[in-house]
């Protein structure tokens, strides 16, 4: 048997026979009698050990003397019991996202443990900064603790506890959870989409990172305006759908103007935003009657300006062609030049065998297109070295 230190205890030495048998007790090779140190029951069945201390600790024997001299021994252990020792104070160890991992609690083992039902050590476990996760989180008989598919979550410090009859002991775990990647937003460039009532609106928000980022949107009216956010799976009877990555929007109308956001984040971090600017357009743009004739001649060495400009500019791009060949404003420096808008055309120094054609603007938005044709001859030329 096992007992705290500086407490009382009694061994037991159960015998029959007739007449009862004279029993004694022997430790090391010292008859025991009563006294300070030990009590001997009348019948001689049990011994008490008074304030039990380390130099107490080892087997005594119990004699059970009948007539005839018969005799017979029991040998009982007797230690003073200890908590367990834990074999490591502090572990540092690592598992793989998404992967199982297994970590071990374990105490200085003696066989003589075993003896004494008090010395058995129970182990347990829970986080430092809560309980498990009994879903993903289990304690086997061994005392490892195992992790199914980690997550980041899982990192930080685990409290392993050994526990006895007699006391505790501790093993920290500190867990990192390697393999992490933070989210990747494929493009944060901010978006203008326009749109006619009725519409069908689809937006995206692509990103990639370990483990798998969740994406959160939102909407505000405009950039002053606090932002309402919306839970994946989010649905409004209908008119707005969110799945993810994707959101949809039914049957467009005005108040879906206004700027909608999503952000990617998986715990190792968050993304920017990635910005779509909603505009509402009524129809196709409507070319603006400048009164100026379309059709022109110059003189050679003269500017000419053409101006395509629309009553409804939101949303409109514009594109110019010139005998059936698109015109780059960076591809043709010192000849042509586009407005900021696109909406107008310069032909710089004209010459008649380079600047003389067919012209045509091409004004479109999200609704339609409209086409505007111009002409221009350029007439008593200048002679010039130039390259063309």
């Amino acid at each position: 048997m096992a007992v705290n230190l500086n407490k009382d205890a009694t061994l037991q030495c159960i015998v029959s026979g007739m007449p009862p048998p004279v029993i004694s007790w022997v430790f090391g090779d010292k008859l025991l009698a009563s006294g300070p140190k030990y009590q001997i029951s009348s019948d001689g069945s049990s011994l008490k050990i008074i304030k039990s201390g380390l130099g107490d600790e080892g087997t005594y024997k119990c004699k059970a003397s009948g007539p005839r001299n018969s005799e017979s021994t029991a040998d009982i252990k007797f230690r003073i019991g200890r908590p367990p020792t834990a074999k490591h104070l502090l572990l540092n160890d690592s598992i793989e996202l998404e992967h199982d991992g297994t970590f071990p609690c374990e105490s200085e083992y003696n066989p003589e443990d075993a003896l004494y039902p008090g010395m058995k050590t129970k182990i347990s476990w829970q986080r430092e900064s809560g309980s498990l996760d009994f879903s993903r989180h289990k304690v086997l008989t061994s005392g490892e603790l195992k992790v199914k598919a980690a997550e980041i979550t899982d990192k930080g410090v685990y409290i392993c506890t050994l526990q006895n009859d007699f006391g505790k002991s501790y093993t920290r775990l500190n867990l990192e959870v390697k393999g992490i990647i933070p989210p990747i937003m494929e493009n944060v460039i901010p978006e203008y989409v326009h749109f006619i009532p009725g519409d069908t609106i689809v937006l995206w928000c692509n990103a990639t990172g370990k483990p798998e980022p969740k994406i959160r949107w939102s909407y505000r009216k405009d950039d002053s305006s606090e932002p309402e956010e919306f839970e994946d799976g989010y649905e409004d009877e209908g008119a707005i759908m969110i799945k993810g990555r994707k959101l949809t929007l039914y049957n467009a109308i005005l108040a879906y103007e206004g700027i909608f956001s999503c952000v990617a984040e998986n715990g190792a971090g968050i993304t920017p935003p990635k910005d779509y600017s909603l505009k509402m357009i009524g129809g196709p743009p409507v070319l603006i009657d400048d009164g100026k004739p379309t059709k022109v001649k110059v003189t050679a060495g003269d500017d000419y300006t053409f101006h395509c400009s629309t009553e409804n500019t939101e949303g409109t791009s514009y594109r110019w062609i010139k005998d059936g060949k698109y015109l780059i404003d960076r591809s043709f420096p010192g000849y042509f030049t586009l407005s900021k808008d696109h909406s107008s055309l310069t032909l710089h120094s004209t010459l008649p065998d380079y600047h003389s054609g067919a012209y045509k603007c091409i004004a479109s938005n999200g609704v339609g297109s409209a086409t505007k044709k111009f002409s221009i001859s350029v007439g008593n030329p200048i002679a010039r070295n130039r390259v063309i």
